[in-house]
């Protein structure tokens, strides 16, 4: 883009390229979908038939890994508080 904008390509060019990765990255999903479409079904149906505990289970393990990630960073922040040996300066 950089090179578009400095005039060192056109913008025409530039849109031909963005259109096509466009196209590529879509397709690619598209694919993909459709290719897992029997496997995402089945998930659904299965996310459905577990519904509640399904969600309460996602939340207990998000509580969870939001305690252990402040518990750590409290911990780190505790020793960075902690006294350092600094320079003794000569007499």
């Amino acid at each position: 883009m950089a090179g578009s904008i400095l005039g060192q390509d056109s913008w025409f060019r530039f849109l031909l390229h963005a259109a096509l990765g466009a196209l590529l990255w879509a397709g690619a999903w598209i694919t993909l979908g459709y290719a897992c479409a029997d496997a995402i079904g089945f998930l659904a149906r299965e996310a459905a038939r577990v519904g509640a505990p399904l969600a309460v289970g996602i939340a207990v393990a998000l509580i969870v890994y939001l305690v252990i990630t402040y518990l750590k960073r409290r911990r780190f922040l505790d020793h960075l508080r902690q006294a350092r040996i600094t320079a003794r300066t000569a007499p």
